[in-house]
């Protein structure tokens, strides 16, 4: 399909009024699932930094450095990820069912790193597993669910708000029982658990239906992927929101839990997990309302607005204090700073050929990989010159960046496929 044709049918079709079938309700739902566990160990990852950092006595740019690893990981991983997705079409639940475990396999080698060499592989392998799970999950629901994609793709999201809010909480109060180390290594009974619970409920389920042609077809699509100024686009503005989100993150978990005499708070490991845990709470509720004003009225003036508040919000970090005034912006921030993600996807597979979903999808993580490799150690030299507050100027800046190049972008309304499921 040409980035032309392809708008065409963004700018003309309507959204039709089509039942979800039980057996879509039961694949978006384990989805949705599997997504919160992945995400709740992602976002527990940031409560494991601080204490990591101490224990290896690392400064702010080695610190950086682990947050890094993982942006790294990704970018090598996402592009092939994609590619085997869209290949072993029949193999998806496998591939989601590997993710986990490696997810789990990863926190194991963190909890039993000896040194900071080790604590950079695992973190490494935290971003392969979350690459192999984005590609199969989403173009599976983009094939199966075409007529309400933003929905869909919104409520597999609001999954990972959900794990963003409780896995922080929960490697706190674990920390808290048990050591860092621990905490990381137990990690892997539960996932290989549901893993294989996922495999099971969900091997049965067909993914994505053959588009004929083959390799060749493929092959051609996905020329047509890599030559689409709009798909570029959105994937060079998804790589800078990154650049800004993955800084913030990692060094607002260290700020809420650094000295006071080092210019942080000095919260415990359980009060700081509830505070990056707030960060995703309104999202919960946010992600599926963006999704639906994202098919009626457009992804950009969705992503636009969305993301010029993120980066206002976050800029306010560097000004207030602990108490009531930091409770509020942070809640504010958990209304866009996930969220965005489900509708910039959307948007690529909107002007992207059917046969490249998963490719789309892996485009977008490989560029927030990409752009957000050194990211943290840039927030690190900010911060090790000018204090860890500094670090959130950078981050907001980052974010009004995004927004002018989408709002430069050709995006129109949702595309819906005539087919349903």
């Amino acid at each position: 399909m040409s980035t032309k044709g392809a708008r065409a049918s963004v700018d003309t079709a309507k959204a039709p009024s089509v039942p979800i079938s039980r057996e879509n309700v039961l694949l978006l739902g384990s989805l949705a699932f599997g997504h919160t566990l992945m995400h709740c160990l992602q976002y527990g990852f940031l409560i494991l930094l601080p204490p990591i950092k101490k224990h290896f006595r690392l400064d702010d740019i080695q610190y950086g450095g682990i947050e890094s690893a993982r942006s790294f990981s990704s970018l090598l991983v996402n592009i092939p990820a994609g590619a085997v997705a869209a290949l072993l079409k029949r193999r998806w639940a496998a591939i989601l069912a590997s993710a986990l475990v490696g997810i789990g396999v990863a926190f194991f080698i963190l909890g039993a790193a000896p040194n900071y060499f080790v604590v950079l592989v695992g973190a490494a392998l935290v971003g392969v597993g979350t690459s192999l799970w984005h590609p199969p999950a989403l173009s599976t629901l983009s094939a199966r669910m075409p007529e309400r994609l933003g929905f869909a793709l919104s409520i597999h999201g609001m999954g990972g708000e959900i794990g963003n809010f409780v896995g922080p909480i929960g490697m706190g109060l674990l920390i808290a029982a048990f050591t860092w180390q621990t905490a990381s290594q137990i990690l892997i009974v539960p996932l290989v658990a549901v893993a294989i619970l996922l495999w099971a409920i969900l091997r049965n389920i067909p993914g994505r239906e053959s588009t004929g042609g083959g390799g060749k077809a493929y092959g051609t699509a996905l020329i047509g992927l890599f030559t689409n100024k709009t798909v570029m686009g959105l994937a060079v503005a998804r790589g800078i929101e990154a650049m800004g989100n993955r800084a913030t993150l990692a060094f607002f978990s260290l700020y809420l839990q650094e000295k006071v005499v080092n210019g942080g708070l000095g919260f415990s490991e359980p009060s700081a997990g509830l505070y990056v845990a707030l960060s995703n709470f309104l999202g919960i509720f946010s992600q599926p309302v963006m999704g639906y004003l994202s098919d009626k009225v457009g992804r950009k003036w969705v992503i636009v607005p969305s993301l010029v508040m993120l980066g206002v919000f976050i800029s306010m970090l560097a000004w207030v204090g602990p108490g009531i005034g930091l409770i509020a912006v942070v809640l504010c921030i958990g209304l866009f700073a996930y969220s965005l993600g489900a509708i910039f996807q959307a948007a690529s597979i909107d002007v992207t050929d059917e046969k490249t979903g998963a490719m789309t999808i892996a485009l977008l993580f490989a560029s927030s990989g990409l752009f957000g490799l050194f990211s943290p150690i840039i927030a690190g030299v900010i911060s090790s010159t000018y204090g860890i507050r500094s670090v959130f100027i950078y981050g907001a800046a980052m974010m009004v960046l995004a927004a002018l190049i989408v709002l430069v972008l050709p995006l129109g309304r949702a595309k819906h496929h005539a087919r349903s499921h």
